[in-house]
């Protein structure tokens, strides 16, 4: 994956709540629809790693996009890393309590 312009965001938000990371290349991989074209991976307040494979967002092939809910309160920060094990891009973000109780899970 060439190196991609990256938007992540917000920079806060509640837990549950959705973060999205975008990224856009100048010209497609050779198909953009294959999976594992770049991983997310972050680390939680307590230390547990986490990833989240990149799905592409667009036709042409250009767009992609990660997204997670973050489950505990604190700062997360994430990598966003190539096929290749090149790393794209890095940051954090902060994930404060919210009321939201977590996902819907079968009784």
């Amino acid at each position: 994956m060439p190196m991609p312009r990256v938007e992540a965001g917000p920079h806060r938000l509640g837990v549950y709540e959705t973060w999205e990371l975008t990224v856009e290349l100048a010209s497609p991989p050779a198909d953009p629809f294959e999976p594992g074209q770049a991983t997310l991976e972050w680390t939680t307040p307590a230390s547990a790693t986490k990833k989240a494979g990149v799905f592409c967002d667009s036709e042409d092939g250009r767009v992609f996009r990660a997204r997670i809910l973050p489950s505990e309160p604190g700062t997360h920060l994430w990598r966003l890393v190539g096929r290749d094990g090149r790393l794209l891009a890095e940051g954090g973000f902060e994930a404060q309590p919210s009321g939201r109780r977590g996902l819907v899970q079968a009784d």
